[in-house]
């Protein structure tokens, strides 16, 4: 048996072999990173220079996972854009550093805020975007070629996954969560989603915007332009679009051009023209064959005339969201919901129906044509002109629709399409829920009037 002073003696000299391996490993640590850190700075450099960026303040930190602490970030572009971040956080992997790689794992953004003209457009920007290790290296001279008019086409096109937070001067919130792989001078989209809610019902009727992706293609290109190729996307869970394709470009202000195909083969051409007072905007709007149930329901606005429409309108926008418009519409063989016209005016003028006729019609209306014109504004429709021409009546609306309540008012002259009958005009207030209006016959001294002389011509 040892005694306890050779045991003693052995322990120490095992633990000073702990001892010097265990600074050996703290050594080449150091060494390690030392070395690694010195390829870091001279990537980050290189990539800062290579991309316009000017940081304030720049660390280097191991613990708890290496990363990369960028402060008082600012990117300014020749268009008077600006990009400013409290932090931006570039997290590294440990093990491609380990195999004396330096990559990008993802990029955390606190507190940025995009500015154009030196106003804001957005603001409290938080994010994370994820790039599957794509090197310093090579997002440098990405980067510099891109900027050159002439990007890299990527060995390994790395698969992105970017999750963006913002709020605007409105207070409405923005969350957009991409998925795609991204090419020399594009980006291919997988399932993606932007959405917008509104602090204020400014989107027509809706308090929020969904756009679901399922696919696509985003090309960008020098000179600040870049167009878009989508397919089947839905609309607030309940407007579908078989594609979407956008260009867009900017001199000095934006301007662009979407063409939207939806289902029943209705298209709608939307075209943007950006100004120095970005209060109003331009949005021009031309639509065909667009079934007006779908798209009224997508923006929470009551579906009381159904068929499928060409439009044309007029829209003002306030940092890109439209405030208000004019618009011009036409709906051909459809219906008007929620009301029998026909039963209406059997009550009060000669119609050549039969009770079987008029029963079928239900609480709806069949018409040839309707012919609109009203102004939008956030919380209302004022309608300057709604013609509904049937076989056998004409009606003549103007009035107005509450948006929030779903409250319609309307005053309408009907005449009937018979020679017989020509000068003789029932006036119609129609008022209340716009699903099932309650109406009253307003027999005031013109259509006595009327009344009188249709007799009378009658009685000769």
């Amino acid at each position: 048996m040892l005694s306890c002073c050779a045991r003693s003696k052995m322990e120490n000299k095992m633990m000073k072999k702990i001892g010097m391996g265990l600074s050996l490993i703290a050594l080449a640590f150091f060494a390690f990173g030392v070395v690694q850190k010195g390829k870091i700075e001279e990537n980050l450099t290189a990539l800062l220079a290579n991309s316009g960026v000017s940081v304030r303040h720049a660390s280097i930190n191991w613990l708890p996972s290496p990363n990369i602490s960028l402060d008082s970030v600012q990117y300014e572009s020749q268009q008077n854009q600006v990009i400013n971040a409290e932090q931006i956080r570039v997290n590294l992997p440990w093990l491609d550093l380990l195999r004396g790689k330096v990559s990008l794992q993802d990029i955390v953004i606190v507190n940025g805020e995009f500015l154009a003209n030196g106003e804001p457009i957005f603001q409290k920007m938080n994010g994370e975007l994820k790039l599957d290790s794509l090197s310093f290296d090579t997002t440098a001279k990405w980067l510099s070629a891109y900027q050159k008019g002439n990007p890299l086409e990527l060995a390994e096109p790395p698969h992105i996954v970017l999750s963006l937070r913002a709020e605007n001067a409105e207070q409405d919130q923005f969350t957009l969560n991409v998925n795609g792989i991204l090419r020399d001078k594009a980006m291919a989209l997988s399932p993606s989603e932007l959405r917008v809610e509104f602090h204020q019902k400014r989107l027509f009727n809706t308090d929020k915007l969904v756009l679901k992706i399922a696919k696509g293609n985003i090309d960008f290109a020098p000179e600040h332009s870049f167009s878009a190729s989508l397919e089947n996307i839905q609309v607030n869970d309940s407007l579908d679009l078989s594609s979407l394709s956008a260009q867009f470009n900017q001199t000095k202000f934006w301007q662009g051009q979407i063409e939207i195909a939806s289902a029943g083969n209705g298209q709608l051409n939307i075209q943007f023209n950006e100004n120095s007072q970005r209060e109003n905007n331009e949005i021009l709007l031309t639509g065909k064959n667009l079934n007006t149930k779908e798209w009224l329901n997508a923006f929470n606005i009551p579906a009381l005339i159904l068929g499928n429409a060409d439009l044309n309108a007029h829209l003002w926008a306030k940092n890109y969201v439209p405030v208000k418009g004019e618009v011009q519409a036409e709906i051909e063989n459809g219906t008007i919901s929620g009301l029998n016209l026909l039963a209406l005016i059997s009550q009060y003028l000669p119609v050549n129906y039969d009770e079987e006729t008029i029963k079928s019609s239900l609480a709806s209306t069949t018409f040839d044509k309707v012919v609109m014109d009203f102004t939008w504004m956030p919380e209302s429709l004022l309608v300057h002109q709604a013609d509904i021409f049937h076989p056998y009546f004409i009606a003549h609306n103007d009035g107005e629709i509450e948006l929030k309540a779903g409250h319609c008012d309307f005053q309408t002259l009907l005449a009937l399409n018979n020679p017989r009958y020509k000068n003789l005009k029932l006036p119609i207030h129609f008022f209340g829920d716009c699903q099932s209006p309650q109406y009253q016959v307003k027999f005031d001294r013109t259509f006595r009037d009327q009344l009188k002389n249709f007799l009378k011509e009658k009685l000769k």
